[in-house]
C-alpha cells in the first residue's frame, strides 16, 4: 500500500500475469474484485476516511483505476488496441471469465462454440485470449486502420468481461467512500479521448458509467499542454468537447493541465469556444 496524503490512495495487488510485462512501479491495481484484496482495501479506506473526513484541509477523495490512473484499461498493443498493453491472465481472472461466459451464453455450450467458431471450447476449458501481435510495418498499419479491427468473438467477450469487472470494482469502492463520507466530493479520472490519428484508449470504460454513477461527483481530465496545442485544430477542441460532454449531463469536470507551457487568458477563451 502507498499513501501520499488524505486525498490519494493506491493499493497495489501484484498476483497477476500481465501481457506484455509492465514495471510493477507503474501498476496501481492489477486485478479486480479479488475478495481478500477488497476486504483489506475496505479496512484501509474505512480507517483513512474516518480519520480525515472532518479535517478542515480535506477537499475530497480521488478514486482511480488503471495504468497512469486514467482508466485506460484493458489496454493492448498501442496501434491495434489503443493502449500501452496491460492485461491480466491470472488463474483468478480466468476463473471469473469462465463464470462470466456461462452467464453470457445462458449455460448453453453450443451457443458459445458457435460464437467462438470452436467446436471444442466449453465453459470449463475456455482460455483468455491474447492480443494480436504488435504492428511493425507501415503497410500492415494502413491495412489495419482501414480494416474491421480485431474480429475475434472471444476477444470481444474478453474485453467486455474486463470492462464489467472494472465497473464492479469502481462501484464497490466509490460507494464505500460516499457511504463513509457523504459530505465530501469524490473524483475519478476519465480515460483520455482520442489524441492522435493512430492511438486512443479503446474500450476503457463507457463515459456513461461516470454520468450515471450516483457516487461520482467530479470527473478529472489531464490534458497535456504542448507547443502546438493551440495551433492544432483537433487537439484544441478536445478539452472543450470533454467539458461540454459532462456539463450537459450534470457532472462537473476538473482539469489538471500537464506541461510547463504558461496558459494565457486568450488561450482559455479559445478552449471555451470564444473569440
Amino acid at each position: 500500500m502507498r499513501t501520499s496524503n488524505p486525498f490519494f490512495l493506491t493499493i497495489p495487488y501484484k498476483t497477476v500475469d500481465l501481457q506484455p510485462p509492465i514495471p510493477s512501479s507503474h501498476i496501481s491495481s492489477d486485478e479486480f474484485n479479488i475478495p481478500d484484496h477488497q476486504k483489506y482495501a475496505d479496512q484501509v479506506i474505512t480507517a483513512m476516511v474516518n480519520r480525515y473526513k472532518k479535517h478542515p484541509a480535506l477537499l475530497g477523495w480521488y478514486l482511480h483505476h488503471g495504468y497512469t490512473n486514467e482508466n485506460n484499461y484493458p489496454g493492448g498493443p498501442s496501434l491495434r488496441h489503443g493502449s500501452i498493453g496491460w492485461y491480466d491472465y491470472s488463474e483468478f481472472a480466468k476463473k471469473r471469465f469462465r463464470e462470466w461466459l456461462r452467464k453470457r451464453y445462458n449455460d448453453n455450450v453450443s451457443s458459445l462454440q458457435k460464437a467462438w467458431g470452436d467446436p471444442s471450447v466449453t465453459f470449463e476449458n475456455a482460455e483468455t485470449p491474447r492480443p494480436l501481435p504488435k504492428i511493425t510495418e507501415l503497410d500492415e498499419a494502413i491495412e489495419w486502420i482501414n480494416g474491421p479491427g480485431d474480429t475475434r468473438r472471444q476477444w470481444y467477450d474478453w474485453q467486455l468481461f474486463r470492462l464489467e469487472e472494472k465497473k464492479l470494482s469502481m462501484d464497490h469502492f466509490a460507494k464505500l467512500y460516499k457511504t463513509l463520507d457523504p459530505d465530501h466530493i469524490l473524483m475519478i479520472s476519465a480515460q483520455p479521448p482520442l489524441f492522435s490519428g493512430f492511438q486512443g484508449y479503446i474500450m476503457t470504460m463507457n463515459y456513461y458509467d461516470f454520468v450515471f454513477s450516483p457516487y461520482i461527483d467530479i470527473v478529472l481530465f489531464h490534458p497535456g499542454v504542448t507547443d502546438d496545442l493551440w495551433e492544432n485544430p483537433k487537439r484544441k477542441t478536445i478539452p472543450y468537447n470533454f467539458v461540454r460532454y459532462y456539463e450537459t449531463r450534470g457532472k462537473a469536470v476538473f482539469m489538471k493541465w500537464e506541461g510547463d507551457q504558461r496558459l494565457t487568458p486568450q488561450q482559455f477563451r479559445t478552449i471555451k469556444g470564444l473569440r
